[in-house]
C-alpha cells in the first residue's frame, strides 16, 4: 500500500504489524552501524540537487543553507551510540512520531533509535520539511536488502489520517511549538507521550578577543537554519562588563552578516533593516557592521526575550559569571536547550561541567551545536530507554 493510501485505524493496525513482522531477528548494533556508515558516506557527497530544491521550496531555506546544514546533521548522526542495556529487544511498541518542519530531519534520530529496538515506527510529517527522512529511506533501500522499519509521509496534522495514526500507536514523540505539543498530551493522555516543544539555546563567551575561527564557528551556530532550531544560538552571554560585550559584538557583527548572506533568501536584508529601525526608536544599540545586509547584533543592556526574532538576529550581552546568565533568562531558563561555547581552550571543560551542573544536557564547542549525536538525549529523554525499558 502506498504510504498516502494509508487512512483508517485498521490501515494503520495493519502497518504496524507488518513493520514488527519485517523487524524479526534485527540485531540493533548491527543496524545501527549500517545507518551510521550510510550517514557518514552522505555527509561526504554534495546533497542530491533534487532535494535540496524540494526541501528549499516547502521550508522556505536557501539551498546554500540546506547544503551546509544537512552535512553538518549527517555527520553528528553517524557519532554516539544509544544504549540497549536493560531493556527488552525486540521491543514491539508502536510508536507514532509527529515531526515539527523548522529544520530538517527533527525525526531522524529517535526513529532509527527505536526502530533498532524493534519498535514499529511511523513518522508523520511536516508539510514544510517532508524530503529528508524518505530520502534517507530510499538510500537505506538502495544500500541494504534489510527492511528499516520505517514509514514516514506528511499526513494532515488536522486529518481523520492522523487520528488514526495517533489513536493505533502506543507511544506518541510530539514535535512542534508547545501548543501542539499540549494538545496532544491532552487528547491521548492514557497513551505514553513524549513532548519537544519550543526551546532556544545560547553561548557563553569568555573572552572579548576571540579567534577568527571561533567567531566563524559561533556565526553557522547561529546562522544555519536561519536560525530555526532549539540548538539555533540566540543570545550570546560574554563574561565581563558591558565594554567587553559591545567589544564582542562589534567583533562578531561583520562574522556573522558574512555567514549569514551565504545562507540568506532573497530580502532577508529587508528583515534585518526592519529590526534595526525599531531598534533606532527604542534606543537600543545595534552593531552598526552589520548594515544593512542579512543579520543583526543587537546589543542590549540585559537579556530581552522580545528580540529573539530568528532570521540571524542575536543579542550579546555581558554577564558576570554563569549565575548572572541564568538570573537574566529568568522564568525562561527552562526553554534553554544548550550552550555554545566560545572559550580558551584550557579551561573550555571546566566551563563545559558548570554549565552541566546547572542543568543544560547539551554543550558544545562553537560550531558544533547543530550536530547532535545519535545518542543525544534530546529534553533529558534517553532513548530507547524511555520508551522500552522492562
Amino acid at each position: 500500500m502506498n504510504d498516502a493510501q494509508y487512512k483508517t485505524a485498521a490501515d494503520f493496525d495493519a502497518l504496524f504489524k507488518q513493520l514488527a513482522q519485517k523487524s524479526d531477528g534485527r540485531n540493533p548494533e548491527s543496524y545501527l552501524d549500517r545507518w551510521q556508515g550510510l550517514w557518514q558516506r552522505l555527509a561526504q557527497e554534495p546533497p542530491a540537487p533534487s532535494l535540496l530544491s524540494g526541501m528549499a521550496q516547502a521550508g522556505a531555506m536557501s539551498e546554500a543553507d540546506l547544503s551546509a546544514g544537512l552535512r553538518v546533521i549527517l555527520t553528528g548522526l553517524s557519532h554516539g551510540r544509544p544504549d540497549f542495556s536493560g531493556i527488552k529487544v525486540p521491543c514491539r511498541r508502536r510508536v507514532a512520531i509527529v515531526a515539527a518542519g523548522n529544520i530538517p530531519g527533527v525525526a531522524v534520530a529517535p526513529a532509527v533509535t527505536l526502530a533498532a529496538a524493534g519498535c514499529p515506527v511511523v513518522v508523520k510529517l511536516s508539510r514544510s520539511e517532508p524530503y529528508f527522512l524518505p530520502w534517507l529511506l530510499e538510500k537505506w533501500q538502495e544500500s541494504y536488502a534489510e527492511p528499516a522499519g520505517i514509514v514516514a509521509h506528511p499526513w494532515p496534522g488536522d486529518s481523520r489520517a492522523t487520528e488514526a495514526l495517533l489513536g493505533c500507536a502506543e507511544t506518541i514523540l510530539a514535535f512542534g511549538n508547545d501548543f501542539t505539543v499540549w494538545d496532544i498530551r491532552d487528547i491521548y493522555r492514557s497513551k505514553q507521550v513524549f513532548g519537544f516543544g519550543q526551546k532556544f539555546s545560547i553561548a557563553w563567551a569568555g573572552s572579548s578577543e576571540p579567534s577568527p575561527e571561533q567567531l566563524r564557528a559561533l556565526a553557522h551556530d547561529v546562522a544555519l537554519f536561519r536560525q530555526n532550531g532549539c540548538l539555533s544560538v540566540q543570545v550570546v552571554f560574554v563574561h565581563g562588563g558591558k565594554q567587553e560585550a559591545l567589544d564582542f559584538a562589534r567583533q562578531f557583527a561583520p562574522v556573522l552578516d558574512d555567514v549569514a548572506q551565504q545562507f540568506a533568501l532573497p530580502g532577508a536584508g529587508l528583515h534585518s533593516r526592519q529590526i534595526q529601525d525599531e531598534l533606532d526608536l527604542l534606543g537600543v544599540l545595534w552593531a552598526r557592521e552589520c548594515r544593512p545586509h542579512a543579520s543583526c547584533v543587537i546589543m542590549p543592556e540585559k537579556f530581552e526575550h522580545e528580540f529573539m526574532r530568528g532570521g540571524c538576529v542575536v543579542q550579546v550581552v555581558s554577564a558576570q559569571n554563569i549565575a548572572d546568565a541564568i538570573a537574566q533568562i529568568g522564568s525562561y531558563w527552562p526553554a534553554v536547550q544548550g550552550v555554545s561555547l566560545v572559550w580558551p581552550e584550557a579551561d573550555r571543560s571546566g566551563q563545559q561541567e558548570q554549565w552541566y551542573q546547572q542543568g543544560v544536557g547539551y554543550v558544545r564547542c562553537a560550531g558544533r551545536m547543530q550536530a547532535p549525536p545519535l545518542d543525544w538525549a534530546n529534553g533529558g529523554i534517553e532513548l530507547p530507554r524511555a520508551v522500552c525499558a522492562e
